[in-house]
């Protein structure tokens, strides 16, 4: 599933509000390497333009230096959950904006986190 879900450029998992998160497991193969590098970009990307957008998302967030530091693959069931860095775990506005922005750039319901 997940070397399928690779080729395709299209990865699945949840969107996460809770603290429960699938368990994943990091893998150096050349397939899931190559999802994490474009993944991670393009959600600071969407980061950047959700700067612009602050004033529509709420919650407590650092805007000078928030950053995705991390794209998990689970090797189980080919979830995706990205880490985005400097903003509540409660900020449930701005990992909505990420997550609907993700999707419309094709990657389907990949859960976001945030963390301090």
């Amino acid at each position: 599933m997940l070397a399928e879900a690779v080729r395709s450029g299209r990865l699945s998992a949840a969107l996460v509000g809770s603290g429960a998160y699938p368990r994943t497991l990091r893998s150096a193969s050349a397939g899931v390497g190559r999802s994490q590098k474009v993944i991670l970009p393009t959600v600071n990307g969407i980061l950047a333009q959700a700067r612009g957008e602050r004033s529509r998302i709420g919650g407590a967030v650092n805007w000078a230096d928030l950053l995705c530091t991390d794209v998990e693959i689970s090797l189980l069931d080919g979830h995706v959950t990205v880490t985005i860095e400097e903003a509540s775990p409660e900020a449930v506005d701005l990992c909505r904006f990420v997550a609907k922005e993700l999707a419309r750039r094709g990657y389907d319901e990949v859960a976001v986190r945030t963390e301090w």
